[in-house]
């Protein structure tokens, strides 16, 4: 029996946060979705990509946004069999505006700079291309913070998985599972 959307239908979206600021004296309103889910039938190895835009924002009564920044967190949850293991932070991107607010800009990776494995002797060599897993969610997490509260910026956050290497035995037998008759 055939489902009726490709295996790979979860690997990729794009999802706009809307975090609102508090200003100095309260907390900003977050803003979390779930970007991604595999729920492979088995573990591989699998690249990804990271891009966050920011889309547009609007200050209290419509007025412009105020100089502040906006900080967007790619967190991945990953697991094979019954273990999970929650990278949060996994990604950062941050952008900062001194005047009206940076429409368009955006920022985007294949890979992230992982922390440091020795805190005596940091050493920045350990850059990460792959997420291993069977089973990996990806959410992210928008954050506002500008002098006034109320101001709203609007970031479309996207991320998209593929296998590392796709080798797949059905190759050797001309018997595809997926879409995958005829090269599509």
């Amino acid at each position: 029996m055939s489902s009726p959307l490709p295996p790979w239908h979860l690997w990729g979206v794009e999802q706009t946060l809307s975090p609102v600021s508090g200003a100095a004296v309260q907390s900003p309103v977050t803003s979390t979705n779930q970007l991604c889910r595999i729920s492979y039938k088995r573990p591989d190895s699998f690249r990804f990509m990271f891009v966050a835009t920011i889309m547009s924002g609007v200050g209290p009564g419509g007025s412009p946004v105020s100089p502040g920044h906006a900080t967007v967190l790619f967190n991945v949850y990953t697991g094979i069999g019954r273990s999970v293991v929650k990278l949060l932070s996994f990604e950062r991107y941050l952008f900062q505006w001194a005047g009206a607010l940076s429409v368009g800009q955006q920022k985007f990776s294949t890979g992230v700079q992982g922390p440091s494995r020795d805190d005596q002797f940091p050493v920045a060599n350990n850059f990460i291309e792959t997420i291993q897993g069977q089973d990996i969610q990806i959410e992210a997490t928008a954050t506002v913070l500008t002098p006034t509260a109320g101001d709203q910026v609007n970031i479309a956050c996207s991320a998209l998985l593929c296998p590392n290497v796709h080798y797949r035995p059905d190759w050797f037998v001309e018997d595809f599972a997926g879409e995958e008759i005829g090269g599509h």
